[in-house]
């Protein structure tokens, strides 16, 4: 039996585990979320009362206090609410400030989905913009309050941005910001990874994104020996969904390929016409280019699982990736192929020193 799987970190200071995780057969139920704490690029204060807009207002409890952009500041201003850990984001709720003022501020707000590990944004999706307001109800809480939906969108963060400011350059308050969610079900990447092949020619060998330029926006990919340098050697697995189907995004974090996702495009391996070339593309390119399935499958080397990359959806779906034919002497091309059969490779923490 194949299960579909995810890899997680376990952080004690020093990384202590590597684990799996299986999807449960049951979506765990909506809530709402805890916002555990806040930042802003600036906020009006007051002489008096310098709390008086503090960004903790937008979520509060309290509808009769507001989060307020500062006063001529509010160009490339945000909010941004942190939740603790990952979740599955449904919706956010934004509920304007209800003192009657400056309703129409709220307009062009945008909300984003975001996962955030130290200063490093690793992904973000985005929930929508605020296109309107009820300018008849600009004190029924339930008139000003609008809700964005993020479509499970995996965050720790909900970044508010854009805020709207008139012609004096007053920005908008927030009376309350409320984020639903769900756990995240399958335990996502809070860590770099190495990816190994483990059968076939390239066995032993890493998956690479130092290859040959494609175009300005892409590189071919490979595998080669272990590289202590890790230079183009490690990747972020995370996972999300689209088109109601849960995949993966496989994104290479070091080189010179930093930030792009791995994936397919038509081109054929010259070599064997069967085949077609895998590569690292700038992203964001085509959200359903970027999805693989991760199935785990009955085998173990060294302690750790081995795992079948397979193309979810779009171009050459379907279709396992593998590294069979020769680059050079010594390293392999990487491509995708529905007949091969040695597809397994093993997701490596980032700390795994190969001794070979």
């Amino acid at each position: 039996m194949v299960y579909q799987h995810t890899i997680f970190f376990v952080h004690l200071n020093l990384l202590v585990g590597f684990l799996t995780g299986v999807v449960l057969a049951e979506e765990a139920e909506e809530t709402k979320l805890t916002i555990t704490d806040s930042e802003a690029k600036s906020w009006y204060k007051d002489e008096t009362e310098p709390n008086q807009c503090r960004p903790s207002n937008a979520y509060d409890g309290n509808y009769d206090t507001f989060y307020s952009v500062k006063d001529g500041d509010s160009e490339n201003n945000y909010l941004k609410l942190y939740l603790g850990m990952v979740y599955e984001i449904t919706r956010v709720e934004i509920t304007n400030r209800l003192d009657g003022c400056c309703a129409q501020r709220i307009v062009d707000t945008v909300v984003e989905a975001q996962v955030e590990i130290g200063e490093t944004i690793r992904a973000t999706d985005d929930c929508g913009t605020i296109t309107e307001y009820d300018s008849e109800n600009t004190k029924d809480q339930v008139a000003q309050t609008y809700e964005l939906n993020c479509q499970g969108a995996l965050a720790n963060v909900i970044r508010i941005s854009d805020l709207s400011q008139d012609y004096w350059g007053l920005g908008h308050g927030i009376s309350e910001v409320k984020i639903y969610g769900r756990e995240n079900i399958l335990l996502f990447p809070l860590d770099s990874y190495r990816i190994r092949k483990v059968d076939g020619p390239a066995s032993g060998f890493f998956l690479t994104c130092t290859s040959d330029k494609r175009n300005n926006n892409s590189y071919y990919v490979h595998t080669q020996p272990f590289n202590m340098d890790d230079g183009g050697e490690l990747w972020v697995i995370s996972n999300k969904m689209f088109k109601n189907q849960r995949c993966y995004n496989i994104m290479a974090t070091t080189g010179v390929n930093e930030g792009r996702m791995l994936v397919v495009h038509s081109d054929p391996q010259p070599k064997d016409t069967e085949m077609f070339r895998a590569l690292v593309h700038k992203a964001n390119h085509r959200l359903d280019d970027e999805c693989w399935t991760i199935e785990e499958v009955p085998d173990a080397q060294g302690g750790y699982s081995s795992y079948r990359l397979t193309k979810t959806m779009s171009r050459r779906a379907g279709k396992h990736l593998i590294s069979d034919l020769e680059r050079d002497d010594t390293t392999f091309l990487v491509d995708v192929s529905s007949v091969r059969t040695d597809v397994l490779w093993q997701i490596l923490p980032k700390s795994y020193v190969d001794y070979g």
